[in-house]
C-alpha cells in the first residue's frame, strides 16, 4: 500500500517516481511534510536525498471548484513562477508541474523551497509593508510578455463595500473606487 504524508495523503508509487525524477533524489528517501498556510491547495515539504539543498515544495491543487473554474490553473501558476523568476523577484523557483494527476489525486506544481514564515501579523508593519511593495512595483514593472493570460479581479469592484470592522474608512473607500477604475496594464 502507498506510504502516507501525516495528513494522509497517499504517496502512490507513480507520485514518488515522479518526485524522484524531478529532485534526482532516490525515491524511497523521499518524506512530505504538510505546510500551514494555505487556503487554495495542499502544500507539503519536501525532503529528499538529491541534489536540491533546503528540499522543495509540492504544492497540489486540490481545490476541485477552483480547477473546474480555472482548468488551465497549474500551468498559470508555472508561468507566473517563470515570469517572477525573470523579473528578479524572491519566490519559489519552478522546478516541475503537471496538470494531470500523476498520483496526487490532482494537479501539482513543484518548487523550490524559500526560507520564511507566514507572517500575516508582523512585528515591524513598516518594513513588512515596504518590502511588499518593493516586490509589488518588481512585478509591476516587468512586462511579462511570455504571460498568456491577462489580469481579472477576484471580486465584483462595482459591489464592494466598505467592510463594517474597517478602521481607516478612507482608505477602504479609495481602494475601492481605484478597484472601479480601468484594470491594470
Amino acid at each position: 500500500s502507498p506510504a502516507k504524508t501525516k495528513i494522509g495523503m497517499p504517496l502512490t508509487r507513480s507520485a514518488r517516481a515522479w518526485l524522484s525524477n524531478a529532485l534526482n533524489a532516490e525515491s524511497d528517501e523521499i518524506r512530505l511534510e504538510p505546510m500551514t498556510g494555505a487556503t487554495s491547495s495542499s502544500v507539503y515539504r519536501v525532503h529528499a536525498g538529491g541534489d536540491r539543498p533546503g528540499g522543495a515544495v509540492l504544492r497540489v491543487f486540490d481545490n476541485a471548484q477552483w480547477n473546474d473554474d480555472e482548468p488551465d490553473l497549474v500551468e498559470h501558476e508555472a508561468a507566473a513562477l517563470g515570469e517572477a523568476a525573470q523579473a528578479g523577484c524572491s519566490a519559489p523557483r519552478l522546478i516541475a508541474w503537471s496538470a494531470q494527476d500523476i498520483g496526487f489525486g490532482a494537479p501539482a506544481l513543484l518548487m523550490t523551497w524559500v526560507r520564511g514564515v507566514v507572517a500575516l501579523a508582523p512585528g515591524d508593519p513598516d518594513a513588512w509593508i515596504e518590502r511588499l511593495a518593493f516586490a509589488l512595483a518588481a512585478i509591476h514593472r516587468h512586462p511579462a510578455t511570455g504571460l498568456a493570460w491577462t489580469y481579472f479581479p477576484w471580486f465584483e469592484p462595482a459591489t464592494a463595500v466598505v467592510p463594517a470592522w474597517a478602521t481607516d474608512t478612507a482608505a477602504w473607500q479609495r481602494a475601492i473606487e481605484i478597484a472601479r477604475g480601468p484594470a491594470p496594464d
